[in-house]
């Protein structure tokens, strides 16, 4: 497993869980730049193309190529930006930047070997009456199905989750 771990904690009850029950999870974390904080765990600047051609490099290197990687940086509110335009960007550069880039990534690198994507966001779907809908995350949602048609071997769909206070756990094991 390869978890690109949120600010809102779901992404690391998923990584203990995932762990508890046997499974070899490299998780990724939000940074200034590519970097291995620990045996399985890197950050990456989600605005560096090239952040994203390292990690996947040194998976491959160290013989741990992901079979399934969840995304979660579309999940929980980022601290207030200075502006609209600002927060969009942001949105943007976690979001659908980030899975585009990482798709990009592992097709440059990764063959053919059959990957599944999950992109987990808040916020991306209006599931019931009266749910609010993130306009600013709502672009990785083509990505769900543009990354299939680029890259055949990959399958990537898209979870809307609700995260509410002290219910990360519960969100991460549903």
């Amino acid at each position: 497993w390869l978890v690109f771990v949120d600010d809102a904690g779901v992404g690391t009850a998923l990584v203990e869980q995932l762990r508890s029950q046997g499974e070899l999870v490299v998780a990724v974390k939000s940074g200034d730049a590519f970097s291995q904080t620990a045996n399985n765990s890197y950050a990456i600047d989600p605005r560096k193309a090239a952040d994203y051609d390292a990690l996947i490099g040194a998976l491959i290197t160290s013989g741990r190529r992901p079979r399934r990687i969840a995304h979660l940086w579309s999940l929980g509110a980022r601290p207030p930006a200075s502006s609209k335009a600002a927060a969009f960007a942001d949105a943007q550069d976690r979001g659908f930047y980030s899975v585009l880039r990482l798709a990009q990534a592992l097709g440059r690198q990764f063959g053919t070997e059959p990957l599944d994507i999950a992109i987990v966001g808040d916020g991306l779907h209006a599931v019931e009456r009266g749910d609010v809908v993130s306009p600013e995350k709502s672009p990785v949602l083509g990505l769900a199905l543009v990354v299939a048609q680029e890259y055949p071997h990959i399958s990537c769909g898209s979870i809307d989750v609700a995260v509410r206070a002290g219910d990360r756990r519960a969100a991460a094991e549903g």
